[in-house]
């Protein structure tokens, strides 16, 4: 037996207020993660068409002024 009004909590008013804030802290939760996958998912872009490099072939960025795979100058 616990008591006059005494629970696992503590005081029992005490005790339902926390027991609500648990379902509460999960919807937070739940909406934060939504928001950050929605975010992420729009973060998501195409690569650049860059240009090739005339001596190796390899996809070089457009403002790069050398190959840094093969140092001819672009």
């Amino acid at each position: 037996m616990m008591g006059y009004g005494i629970s696992s909590f503590g005081f029992m008013p005490f005790g339902m207020i926390f027991m609500g804030l648990i379902p509460l802290a999960f919807l937070v939760m739940l909406v934060l993660g939504i928001l950050w996958a929605v975010k992420a998912l729009k973060g998501t872009q195409a690569p650049v068409p860059g240009r090739a490099c005339t001596q190796c072939g390899k996809v070089v960025q457009p403002d790069w002024k050398n190959c840094p795979y093969c140092g001819n100058s672009l």
